[in-house]
C-alpha cells in the first residue's frame, strides 16, 4: 500500500537515503520530497499552503541542522498552521542527547513521534500502519 507525500528533512544525505529506502515500500519515490534544513522547508510548505496535493502527509525532521533547525520550523509550523490545507504528522528523527532539545520536541502539539536512531524498518511499519 502506498501513501500520499511525504517530506524529510535532514541536512545528513546518508540519513535522506537510509530512510527513503526504510519507507519505499509505504511511499513512491516521487512522491519523497527532501530538504537540507528547516528554512527550505518552511519555504515549501509556505509557498504551497493551498496546495493540498503537494503538500505532505508525513514529515520525519531532524532536529540539529544549519540555517533553521527542527525546532525552529516547528514554531513557524504553528505560526502558517492556519494557511496550510493539510495538517501534516511530524515525527522528529534526532539523535540528540541535549535533553532539554528533546523535551522541547516531544512536547509539541505537532509532533506525533519521536524516533532515535538506530534507525529500524519497524519504526517505520508502526509509522504508517498509522495512516
Amino acid at each position: 500500500m502506498k501513501t500520499g507525500k511525504v517530506c524529510i528533512v535532514n541536512d545528513d544525505a546518508i540519513i535522506q537515503v537510509v530512510i527513503k529506502k526504510m519507507i519505499a515500500p509505504y511511499v513512491s519515490s516521487e512522491d519523497i520530497i527532501s530538504f537540507s534544513n528547516g528554512k527550505d522547508a518552511y519555504n515549501y510548505l509556505l509557498d504551497n499552503a493551498d496546495q493540498e496535493a503537494l503538500l505532505p502527509d508525513i514529515m520525519f525532521l531532524d532536529i540539529n541542522m544549519p540555517y533553521m533547525d527542527g525546532l525552529q520550523l516547528l514554531h513557524k509550523y504553528t505560526d502558517i498552521l492556519s494557511m496550510l490545507v493539510k495538517r501534516t504528522k511530524i515525527y522528529i528523527i534526532s539523535s540528540t542527547m541535549n535533553e532539554n532539545e528533546i523535551k522541547e520536541a516531544k512536547s509539541s502539539p505537532h509532533v506525533t513521534g519521536f524516533i532515535q536512531p538506530p534507525l529500524i524498518s519497524s519504526y517505520f511499519d508502526e509509522v504508517f500502519k498509522r495512516i
